[in-house]
């Protein structure tokens, strides 16, 4: 018999039982007049449920992702994988950083909100980026 659930998307991504804060970083890489990269990071507080990961949503990640930790996240904070001069936006959740690697956007329907596929990122290696 398959359990009755009577909460829409945006009532359950509201719902304090399930609904964590996380850190939005938006980041733009622009040359200068010299042609240096000019990198801007914007931090935003947001909300939303996160979860672990399904086997269904880390086999759209490319390979090399597969054996990284990936979270999954329901926020209605829009979220973008990077286009043009904007790099793919990060989350930072428990103290770790999880790029944002696949979009699912569902902004155009009632409230509006968005599912997103994060895999964490090598502190170490950003440094030296």
């Amino acid at each position: 018999m398959p359990l009755f659930l009577p909460h829409t998307t945006n009532k359950v991504i509201a719902n304090l039982r399930w609904n964590q804060t996380f850190t939005i970083f938006k980041t733009t890489r622009t040359p200068d007049e010299f042609g240096r990269a000019v990198v801007a990071e914007i931090t935003t507080t947001a909300n939303g449920v996160i979860q672990p990961t399904s086997g269904e949503d880390i086999d759209r990640l490319l390979d090399g992702d597969r054996s990284k930790q990936a979270i999954t996240v329901w926020t209605k904070e829009p979220l973008s994988t990077g286009t043009g001069q904007e790099l793919p936006d990060e989350i930072e959740w428990r103290g770790t950083r999880y790029m944002v690697r696949h979009v699912r956007d569902w902004k155009d329907y009632g409230i509006g909100f968005c599912r997103a596929v994060c895999v964490a990122q090598n502190m170490k290696g950003r440094a030296e980026q």
